[in-house]
């Protein structure tokens, strides 16, 4: 498993990104350094990046994450969260699917990507 967050100065956004096999703690602890580094930049704007994720977690997991982790950086609706995808991964983009509800439900504004400029040029439209 490789879980990286990092704080994009240029762009302005907290990319988070997960390769190989991926359990729900590592979520959970990529999560919470996005949130520590959103909170110390002010930074509302994330990209997540699942395209070389290997998932060893469920609906549940992704489903629960902006709640137990996200809802606590109390933005609402200014949380602006792109996704980006693997096109050729169908159970990657069914579990994106629902972490994106769940963020919707947070009030945040998700969308899903399968390009990387696409998703950044999202992000960059405030």
């Amino acid at each position: 498993m490789s879980t990286r967050a990092r704080f994009d100065d240029i762009r302005q956004v907290v990319e988070v990104r997960h390769a190989g096999p991926t359990k729900a703690v590592d979520l959970t602890d990529a999560a919470l350094d996005a949130r520590r580094l959103a909170a110390e930049h002010g930074c509302r704007n994330f990209l997540v990046d699942v395209v070389a994720i290997a998932p060893l977690f469920g609906y549940l997991d992704v489903f629960r994450l902006p709640e137990e982790i996200y809802d606590q950086l109390d933005q609402g609706p200014r949380v602006r969260l792109a996704l980006l995808v693997a096109p050729d991964q169908p159970l990657q983009q069914e579990l994106a699917t629902y972490y994106l509800e769940a963020c919707r439900l947070a009030g945040w504004q998700v969308a899903m990507f399968i390009d990387r400029n696409a998703a950044e040029a999202w992000l960059a439209a405030r």
